[in-house]
């Protein structure tokens, strides 16, 4: 039988292995896109791992690699895409609330909500060196479910979403995947890159005239006043 301190260094000594056996999804590799094509079509905004500038208020999407980095399966669960405008410092989840959220998940044209997907992204070794099919999301839905993963197991998830008018111009987005069991704290990036980020600058749509429009308009103002003066005399 055990002795009391034989016992007690043991808990302490499984205590400390515990954190290196935690079941922990990881987000791997991700990339803006705009929303104008299917699961495949669809054009990319920028390259992996690069923050966007967003203009405008209309359909955008962010597929992410989510992949366990632990020795034990995860099971499904529900996920979230969450933002944060303070640097990570609080976290709101998004969903349908056009009066608060400053992001909202919004309805495409070119896919169904949970329709499949496949490998658009690549391949970050370690958590996720097999493939398995994820989900397109583009509705709110609690039972939006990841696939189970194995170890060594990853997934793509692709979400799309539209700034509120409560979104705030000028400013940087973080953006997370998150549990149904965790909706406090976004997942680590198993690939140690830059947190998901966008640049909100709403102003820039209104852009200025361009040289040749502004010689165009010029150009039919004075024809109307020629035409005007020659009806009159």
């Amino acid at each position: 039988m055990l002795k009391v301190k034989q016992l007690l260094l043991l808990l302490i000594f499984t205590g400390m292995l515990l954190p290196a056996f935690a079941i922990t999804p990881g987000q791997g590799n991700w990339r803006w896109r705009n929303d104008d094509g299917d699961e495949t079509t669809a054009t990319w905004k920028a390259d992996e791992r690069t923050p966007v500038v967003l203009t405008h208020q209309n359909n955008i999407r962010l597929r992410v690699q989510m992949g366990n980095t632990s020795i034990f399966l995860i099971p499904p669960a529900s996920i979230d895409l969450g933002y944060s405008f303070d640097d990570g410092t609080s976290w709101s989840l998004i969903a349908d609330d056009e009066t608060s959220g400053h992001f909202v998940f919004a309805e495409s044209t070119h896919f169904t909500n949970q329709d499949p997907s496949t490998q658009q992204l690549s391949v970050f070794p370690g958590a996720c060196d097999t493939f398995l099919s994820g989900s397109l999301f583009d509705t709110y839905d609690t039972n939006n479910n990841h696939p189970a993963l194995d170890s060594n197991e990853g997934t793509e998830l692709e979400f799309s979403i539209r700034a509120t008018e409560q979104a705030l111009n000028l400013t940087e987005y973080k953006f997370g995947l998150f549990r149904s069991s965790d909706n406090e704290t976004p997942m680590d990036l198993c690939s140690g890159t830059t947190t998901i980020t966008l640049t909100t600058n709403f102003d820039a749509q209104q852009l200025p005239l361009a040289p040749w429009a502004f010689l165009l308009a010029m150009a039919l103002i004075i024809s109307a006043k020629v035409f005007i003066v020659r009806r009159i005399y």
